[in-house]
């Protein structure tokens, strides 16, 4: 699991729509107040940050929804989109579908023709 620290308290979910209909997701939870020393001298200052575990994924806003992604944020923690398929595995699909589909059609005219 990954951890962000960030200066200011940051929302448990941040829902942004992009380009084409996906949406960006950020998912920051268990938040913690940490104290990060800035420098490496005597008089170095610190600084108070807030960490979260933290999580963030692009997805076609048609395939999630925000209000059940703000009612169980944890529940996306270790969510990973579908990664889509490149034009030569769809097309290995559709030979393979193809083949079946034509297997099947000589099956019923051997049975209807005999």
């Amino acid at each position: 699991m990954q951890k962000a620290k960030y200066m200011e308290r940051q929302p448990e979910v941040r829902w942004q729509p992009v380009n084409n209909g996906m949406v960006d997701v950020t998912l920051c939870l268990n938040e913690q107040k940490v104290t990060i020393e800035q420098g490496q001298m005597e008089d170095s200052a610190k600084q108070m940050m807030y960490e979260y575990d933290y999580h963030q994924f692009r997805e076609s806003a048609d395939k999630i929804n925000e209000e059940t992604v703000r009612a169980s944020p944890a529940k996306y923690m270790s969510y990973v989109p579908e990664v889509e398929k490149s034009l030569e595995e769809k097309l290995e699909e559709l030979q393979a579908s193809n083949e079946m589909l034509t297997s099947c059609v000589l099956e019923m005219s051997e049975l209807v023709y005999q």
